[in-house]
């Protein structure tokens, strides 16, 4: 079973309870019950979870509160992405004179790949 971390998973709840918050116990009612007490104890930085946890937030969480075009995951991950670079990481990309990253996705579990691909270039 794939995992993920638990550091993917924060700033996107985060985000949810940010910007959503009305919608945050729908999101919470809305997951499987397993997932539900993953969000009830709140995950760990360092811990590793279900992918399939992480998948059924995302899904929930686009439906309830965004357009269900899982738009809203792309705007989740943009955070999560950004919130989870290293101070010493960013530097760096400073420093090198690349203003930015653009990541491609070339497959993805929730189109029914076995895993999620991507690929990235400096801008």
């Amino acid at each position: 079973m794939a995992k993920i971390c638990g550091s993917a998973f924060i700033p996107r709840i985060n985000w949810l309870k940010e910007h959503h918050a009305g919608a945050w116990e729908q999101i919470v009612a809305g997951v499987r019950a397993d997932t539900r007490d993953l969000l009830t104890v709140r995950p760990l930085a360092t811990g590793w979870y279900p992918f399939e946890q992480f998948v059924d937030l995302m899904e929930t969480a686009d439906r309830i509160a965004g357009a269900g075009d899982l738009e809203l995951v792309r705007v989740l991950g943009h955070h999560a992405a950004t919130a989870n670079l290293s101070t010493w990481t960013r530097a760096y990309l400073e420093a090198t004179g690349c203003k930015a990253a653009v990541v491609k996705e070339t497959r993805c579990r929730l189109s029914g790949h076995d895993r999620c691909r991507y690929e990235a270039q400096w801008a």
